[in-house]
């Protein structure tokens, strides 16, 4: 996880399909200006590892926590 800047509400980015936090490197720090702005890899996608097993919602989000 990357974040920048400070400030209330935090934006998460997401990259979709396959894609990782570089995708956002030139929309994050923009935002960032405003507010905290984190992007992250979901588990198998750019620098995070793919867990064993099936993964539906519910793995994602407590990913994300």
């Amino acid at each position: 996880m990357e974040c920048v800047g400070s400030g209330s509400p935090a934006v998460v980015l997401e990259a979709g399909f396959g894609a990782d936090t570089l995708s956002w490197r030139d929309v994050q720090p923009e935002v960032g200006r405003g507010t905290r702005t984190c992007a992250y890899d979901r588990a198998g996608t750019g620098n995070s590892v793919a867990p064993p097993g099936l993964r539906d919602a519910r793995d994602e989000i407590a990913d994300l926590r």
